[in-house]
Order: structure tokens, then sequence, then C-alpha cells
């Protein structure tokens, strides 16, 4: 490299393609874990009704706990393997604990399911899709993740608009 010379592209196709990877994988994920309030609603009233709103919110509490506490561990395993295992991993875990909560009728499966299963989906996703502009962005990185981040909030509302239509 020429003394001076950024190691970053700072654009391109790529670096693009980076975030709007970033930008799918946190509006899938995250912004599934905004519109708890969603299952929350048809847990209490159709699949759980003997439990109190506070029992119910525990899968919910879960899950976010999850989904921060094994981002850290998804870290460590971009660094050793790269980012795709770790995205491919939470993907996987993230579809499965789906489906598995889909047949759920007892609230300890759900805890196991969409508490636990999900959220370990949801953290090993999480930190590749983040860290991976940073490694592409020097002068654009405050945009690049702006939109990334902006996933969240596009899968909390996308979410929270379709849910009802797929449960009821």
């Amino acid at each position: 490299m020429v003394a001076g010379e950024s190691p970053f592209p700072d654009g391109g196709t790529k670096a693009w393609m980076t975030v709007l990877g970033g930008l799918i994988a946190f509006t899938t994920s995250i912004g599934y874990l905004s519109s708890f309030s969603i299952f929350q609603s048809y847990y209490s009233i159709v699949t759980l009704p003997d439990y109190s709103a506070d029992q119910i919110s525990w899968i919910g509490s879960l899950q976010l706990w999850g989904c921060f506490f094994f981002g850290i561990l998804s870290g460590g395993m971009s660094d050793a393997f790269g980012p795709r295992v770790p995205v491919a991993l939470g993907g996987f875990l993230l579809v499965l604990g789906t489906m598995m909560s889909s047949i759920s009728t007892r609230y300890y499966q759900f805890m196991l399911s969409q508490g636990l299963c999900t959220a370990i989906g949801l953290g090993l996703i999480f930190t590749p899709a983040l860290s991976i502009q940073s490694q592409w962005f020097e002068k654009r990185r405050g945009l690049a993740v702006g939109i990334v981040m902006s996933g969240q909030s596009l899968g909390g509302a996308f979410m929270t608009g379709s849910d009802p239509g797929i449960m009821y």
C-alpha cells in the first residue's frame, strides 16, 4: 500500500452490497425482535390464555437478552470464520425457532423456541451485520452504519403491520 493511501475502498459495488445485506439482516432480525408485542398479544389471547402478561413477556425478555448476549459470541466467530458462518447459522436458527414456536402449545416450548433458539439466531446475525461496514468504509462509515441500523425500524414497522394477518 502506498503511504497515505486508505485501506478502505469507501464505496463501490461490493461495499454498498454489504450495506444492503446489513439492512436486510437488520430488517428481518432486529425488526422481528422489535415486534414482540404482536406475538405477546396473540399468545395471551389464543395460545397461552392462562398465563399473565408479565409471564408471557419473559419470552420476549429472554429473546432480547439472548440476542445481545450471543452477539458477543458471534463477534469471535466472525473473526475466526468470517461473517458468513455466523450469519448463515443465525439465519437457520432464527427460522428454526420461528417454525418451532408456530407449533408450540406450552409455555416452556415458547421459551425454548422463540425465547432461546431465535435469540441465538438473532445474536449470531446482529454483530456481523453491523460490524462488516467498518471494513469497507472510512469516510462514509456513519452513513453506511446508519443505513444498516435503519433496518431495525423498517423491520419493526413491517413486522407489526404484517404479523397480525399472518397469525389470525
